[in-house]
């Protein structure tokens, strides 16, 4: 395995290679959780020029839930020189490791209250989601469906579609009720919880930003048509916050919507026109499995971009 670590290290290291494949080696190294994947990805998430894919290391970080991780994603999310996409994604990832900690609980507590929004409420999420999770509950984590490491939990099954509807499109509300509302919608998965979901990129022009973003997120999971007009049209609003526009474009990608992920790869937003280079990588292999197979050989094929 240290063999296949070290050509996927120097693959998603190499700032001269293309940023499809530099992503499709983080994947790899994803699925082979030991000291040598995680520094090879924490050396790229403190160093590297793209600020997606920095974004994409600290979020593949959370989702490998080692805590061998925790010094890159501290370190990262002090960093007030790094873009708030990759610092919130550090926090979500301290969340997702669920180390309950005084210095991690600590940290979280003081960028719960940092001026750049998607942080904030990124930590908050980290905290309520520790706290959901604490030793002194019966509670027990376990993979979504989709085989992701949720921010929060979803609800009980015997919840209505009214009442998560209620919830989910509540701007009143917690963003942890919210996004509990989201994942079970989700995990539903019929054409009216679906359409429930799109509903969610809709909401007042104070509507946080970090939820619309996960909004897209799971509509990339969820891969279905009747999300497409939707994420196209949150994709075109060159008003709406970059880190929603970048989520759409990937989730688009796992749908496997090619010429309208095209029209974006000269946005005037790098993040988005990087977002649409990897989107294009994700709906070529989509569409055609055989053709990544040193992705298929390492169980890629089941990850998703955040």
């Amino acid at each position: 395995m240290l063999s296949e670590v070290t050509k996927c290290g120097q693959i998603l290291a190499d700032e001269k290679e293309n940023l499809a494949k530099r992503f499709r080696a983080l994947f790899t190294l994803r699925n082979i959780v030991c000291e040598d994947s995680i520094d090879a990805i924490g050396k790229v998430l403190l160093e590297d020029d793209s600020d997606l894919l920095k974004h994409e290391c600290a979020y593949c970080m959370g989702q490998m839930k080692d805590p061998y991780a925790l010094p890159y994603l501290i370190q990262t999310i002090k960093d007030e020189k790094q873009h708030p996409m990759v610092r919130h994604e550090s926090g979500e990832a301290l969340g997702a490791i669920g180390k309950h900690t005084e210095d991690i609980l600590d940290l979280l507590k003081f960028y719960s209250k940092h001026n750049v929004r998607e942080l904030s409420e990124t930590c908050d999420l980290a905290l309520d989601r520790l706290k959901w999770y604490n030793d002194e509950n019966e509670r027990k984590e376990s993979l979504s469906p989709y085989n992701s490491v949720d921010p929060t939990p979803s609800f009980p099954d015997s919840m209505s579609l009214s009442e998560l509807k209620d919830i989910y499109l509540g701007e009143s509300n917690s963003l942890f009720e919210r996004y509990r509302a989201l994942f079970t919608l989700r995990n539903i998965g019929t054409p009216e919880a679906i359409q429930i979901i799109c509903q969610g990129f809709f909401g007042s022009p104070t509507d946080s930003a970090l939820f619309k973003h996960e909004v897209a997120f799971v509509l990339g999971q969820i891969q279905s048509l009747d999300s497409v007009d939707a994420l196209t049209k949150k994709l075109a609003d060159v008003d709406e916050n970059e880190i929603v526009r970048h989520e759409c474009a990937e989730a688009l990608g796992s749908i496997g919507k090619s010429q309208i992920i095209s029209q974006y790869l000269d946005d005037r937003s790098r993040i988005v026109r990087e977002s649409c280079q990897v989107a294009l990588d994700m709906a070529d292999y989509y569409n055609d499995e055989s053709q990544f197979d040193f992705i298929e050989q390492t169980g890629a094929k089941e990850q998703q971009v955040a």
